[in-house]
């Protein structure tokens, strides 16, 4: 794949890859005409031991097209793990090392092209990186390589600036007002003590919970749907929360505990149910059930035929990203295709002449959006 992209970019880009490698050089020139920044956004605030902390990896060129990104970001594993990299609304067209982390050493690698007529402006997105916040300090995530080529035909070098973020991390607050359920979730009298509320583990089984509207990690275009409960006999009671906070403690008692329920209206992004029974021995772990709804589809895609016969797919989806395509060639049978990473998808052979193709961009929830592209044999 890297000597296909290879010859791609030399011969779609106003630079080769083999310059882009070979500007490097000009990274110590005392001169530069113009200036970009890699920065981290946001780049301070407070946040607690166990919620997710989003930073969005930026370029900033107002004056002068991008062609080409890299860098290395580091940050602390003592104090923060990252969990996953999102690539969407990048700016990147094509990646030449696909994003990757390391829990391990505490760093990001990333290196892609934007292909013409490149990138300007004061905001580019580049990747979002969610972090697990793990405990209490200040960490300090910083830029230690970062490399910004401009769109210029020679790959000039223009990375005046690395940016960097640092963060207060505090405990957790159980004084926080929550999201309780509200309507088909009502609050009711016998909710337990702040004491009981400890999330003391005992004898109770964890909490298994199933949904066909709402598999666990997975999207849903779906805003009402049903919970089901599996408990042992020895369960005598079950407590409930819905809110938008992974780690929260539930309030909401059912004595006897419920096997199901309903919930309507469910909101946008992503929530959390947490559930917890109760045996004779009290109360037992949690489970904090994740829900994610998307109930729009792609923003954009388009198609672009690179070279004769292959093709670049840019779509993008605010929420859930595009995960597959469906696609018909003329009027032959639809089959599904997964993009691999590249975005490329390369089209069967076919008889010389005129042939159109139809594509659905699906996102995860399983919203989509069609195109159609004419091109010739």
């Amino acid at each position: 794949m890297r000597s296909f992209l290879s010859s791609l970019f030399k011969t779609l880009l106003p630079i080769s890859l083999a310059t882009v490698i070979l500007s490097t050089v000009f990274l110590f020139s005392p001169v530069l005409v113009y200036g970009a920044n890699l920065s981290l956004s946001p780049a301070s605030g407070s946040y607690e031991v166990g919620t997710v902390l989003t930073v969005a990896i930026k370029v900033s060129s107002p004056n002068q097209a991008v062609n080409a990104v890299s860098g290395v970001v580091s940050y602390p594993t003592d104090a923060i793990e990252l969990i996953s990299l999102s690539k969407n609304q990048s700016i990147i067209s094509l990646w030449v090392q696909e994003p990757s982390f390391s829990n391990t050493e505490g760093t990001i690698n990333f290196e892609g092209i934007v292909l013409n007529p490149g990138f300007s402006g004061s905001s580019g997105q580049i990747l979002n990186a969610n972090f697990k916040v793990k405990s209490e300090g200040n960490p300090v995530i910083t830029f230690v390589d970062g490399s910004v080529l401009a769109n210029d035909g020679e790959g000039s070098e223009i990375l005046s600036g690395k940016g960097k973020a640092q963060f207060s991390i505090v405990a957790m607050s159980t004084e926080d007002p929550q999201l309780s359920i509200e309507g088909d979730f009502p609050r009711i009298d016998n909710v337990e003590t702040n004491q009981d509320q400890l999330p003391t583990p005992t004898s109770a089984s964890v909490p298994v919970i199933s949904s066909e509207v709402y598999p666990e990690n997975g999207w849903s275009n779906q805003t009402s749907g049903s919970f089901n409960f599996n408990f042992s006999s020895d369960v005598t009671a079950l407590r409930l929360l819905l809110d938008d906070r992974p780690n929260s403690i539930p309030t909401v008692v059912y004595e006897p505990p419920i096997s199901s329920r309903n919930i309507d209206d469910l909101a946008e992004g992503v929530s959390y149910l947490h559930v917890q029974y109760r045996d004779a021995n009290g109360w037992g772990d949690i489970l904090h059930y994740k829900i994610q709804i998307d109930t729009k589809a792609p923003e954009s895609f388009s198609i672009k035929e690179v070279v004769p016969g292959t093709f670049l797919f840019v779509a993008k989806d605010e929420a859930s990203a595009v995960t597959r395509y469906e696609i018909q060639i003329n009027d032959g049978e639809t089959y599904d295709y997964t993009d691999n990473g590249d975005d490329l998808y390369r089209a069967p052979d076919l008889p010389a002449g005129t042939h159109i193709m139809s594509v659905k961009a699906f996102d995860a929830a399983g919203n989509y959006i069609t195109i159609s592209k004419q091109f010739v044999v």
